[in-house]
């Protein structure tokens, strides 16, 4: 896993939201391009991220991704293609109200 990455304007300071890991799939321009946009759909939640990247086209392959950049969290496939940012926070939402509802039944 590669270090933490935090929401658009967020230091670690000033973090105090959930850290979640997710895999990356694709090649580096297009990776970075999503990146950011998680980064910035991020901070209305106030997640930050643990990413690994894979640029191997194969391995994605294997995963079933159809379209790059992608996203997987939690074993499962959250985005596929360059998403737009409005389309990371439905995204993002669902991944939040997820981990509450776990938090609540613990």
């Amino acid at each position: 896993m590669g270090s933490i990455s935090y929401a658009c304007g967020l230091s670690s300071d000033e973090h105090t939201g959930p850290i979640l890991k997710g895999t990356l799939y694709g090649q580096s321009t297009e990776v970075t391009k999503l990146k950011k946009r998680i980064l910035c759909a991020s901070r209305r939640y106030g997640i930050a991220w643990q990413f690994t990247v894979v640029s191997d086209l194969l391995k994605a392959a294997e995963r079933g991704i159809e379209r790059l950049p992608a996203l997987e969290v939690e074993g499962k496939l959250r985005i596929q293609g360059l998403a737009a940012t409005e389309e990371i926070e439905k995204t993002l939402a669902s991944l939040v109200d997820a981990n509450a509802s776990e938090t609540d039944t613990v």
